[in-house]
């Protein structure tokens, strides 16, 4: 989420305090920057993370863990991994931290990365392959370790469904990595070193794309969705739908299917806006007539503000106001509140409603399925929610890199649970099957559940039909 207001002033204000201080060179990495970057991204945490001691922490104790570690490194490895930790400790749902990678690769050479990777499945944190256990078996190890949980990776605590796996899969080129592993039939705990061999293209500072490997459960997941709704048209009498770069909506003799794209983000203003506010009028054709709406939000990871509003503007047929508590910024001398109005208007949803969500359905989409099940009564279905509840804080570390965590939370409206770090706990539970992807396909095992989860929805959707 974001909300620009709230950004600019904490921009304003650790902009400020560091420019009011400023001795050192942002391209020369020594321990001026080291201690300048510790003490912006510190103050924020401090400032900004409304509830520390939710996790045990408070910002003297972050001082004193990390403070020696951070500025005393003494490569960019060590600085960017300790900085990492530390961010990871504040168990953040929303927590996502780019190093300057080109000022990473100056000081340690060419990165590279591994195929490894984590995965949410069912609330735990468990090993994944990036092109599934072809690569670990192309490398030399066994694919048995596929789908285990993970206890640590790469010397950082694996933290509840923080996202900060990824950069720490990220070092100097042919560097060691471990992978901690909690076996839970016998567990012992085992140490998987990989040796990095897949290239690293820095593209930006805060942009490095990884190349070889790739993931297909988010393309398998968009075409098993597209399948399955083809597969009910074939046997309606005067089916209807659309394809939206956004969405897809189907008309099946009166039932109405609205799926938000898998891995496509709510866009801010702009073109991309108009796009999904012309998508969003086309689905309003298809579904007119329906009695009852399926509203799938899996693989659904959030996005803009503006685009939150207009959609759920569309879906909800009451006036809905997201509030955030006043809050001081900018040393005190500024009070900020982010309001969400978003007045009553005709739905292109009707009926009984049932909301489809999994792992990956996070922060605005969070938001949606909460509001539709708390303001229209609409029945969840699916594995529980990512947990990213609280608005995003955006903070540039003067090193070049930049961090984004949860801020302050909207109150939410009665009848609206709050979710943070636990996510939405659907009321039909379809999660993967942990037992089966174990050895073999953490992919395949929530591909399988996918199907699962669209199964028990139109049962829903029936059942619901029928009350």
């Amino acid at each position: 989420m974001n909300r620009m207001k709230r950004t600019i002033l904490a921009l304003l204000s650790v902009g400020f305090l560091v420019s009011g201080c400023r001795s050192y060179d942002a391209s020369v990495f020594d321990h001026r920057l080291r201690a300048a970057t510790f003490e912006t991204y510190h103050r924020a945490i401090d400032e900004q993370a409304p509830d520390l001691e939710a996790v045990g922490l408070d910002a003297q104790m972050l001082r004193e863990r990390w403070e020696g570690e951070v500025v005393g490194a003494e490569t960019a490895t060590e600085f960017y991994h300790a900085l990492m930790r530390m961010m990871a400790s504040v168990r953040d749902p929303h927590l996502n931290f780019k190093p300057n990678f080109e000022l990473w690769e100056s000081e340690d050479g060419p990165l590279g990365a591994t195929d490894l990777m984590l995965s949410i499945v069912d609330g735990q944190v468990v090993l994944q392959c990036m092109s599934d256990t072809r690569a670990l078996l192309l490398s030399g190890s066994t694919p048995k370790f596929v789908g285990w949980p993970v206890e640590r990776f790469n010397e950082c605590q694996v933290e509840d469904r923080t996202s900060m796996h990824y950069p720490l899969n990220i070092g100097p080129k042919m560097s060691l990595l471990t992978v901690d592993l909690q076996d839970p039939e016998s567990g012992d705990v085992v140490t998987l070193p990989r040796r990095r061999g897949m290239d690293v293209t820095v593209v930006a500072p805060n942009e490095a794309r990884v190349l070889g490997g790739g993931s297909r459960l988010i393309p398998a997941a968009r075409e098993a969705t597209t399948a399955a709704m083809y597969a009910h048209m074939s046997q309606c009498e005067s089916p209807k739908s659309m394809e939206g770069e956004f969405i897809s909506a189907w008309n099946l003799d009166g039932v109405g299917v609205l799926a938000w794209k898998a891995n496509c983000h709510l866009p801010g203003k702009g073109d991309a806006l108009l796009a999904l506010e012309q998508e969003l009028d086309a689905a309003a054709e298809v579904l007119r007539g329906a009695t009852s709406t399926l509203v799938d939000l899996r693989f659904a990871p959030g996005g803009k503000g503006h685009g939150f509003q207009l959609l759920i503007g569309r879906l909800l047929p009451c006036a809905v106001r997201l509030e955030t508590p006043p809050e001081s910024v900018f040393f005190g001398l500024v009070e900020s509140t982010g309001v969400f109005n978003i007045d009553a208007s005709p739905a292109i949803i009707a009926g009984p409603v049932v909301v489809l969500v999994n792992e990956s359905t996070a922060s605005y989409s969070e938001w949606t399925a909460a509001l539709l099940r708390g303001l229209v009564g609409a029945t969840v279905v699916g594995a529980p929610t990512a947990g990213c509840e609280y608005c995003v804080v955006r903070v540039a570390g003067p090193d070049g890199s930049t961090l984004v965590f949860g801020g302050s939370p909207f109150i939410p409206p009665d009848g609206v649970e709050s979710f943070q770090r636990v996510g939405l706990s659907p009321d039909v539970h379809v999660v993967a099957d942990a037992g089966s992807m174990r050895g073999g396909s953490v992919c395949d095992a929530l591909l399988e559940a996918h199907d699962r989860q669209l199964e028990a929805a139109w049962e829903a959707i029936e059942r619901r039909k029928a009350e």
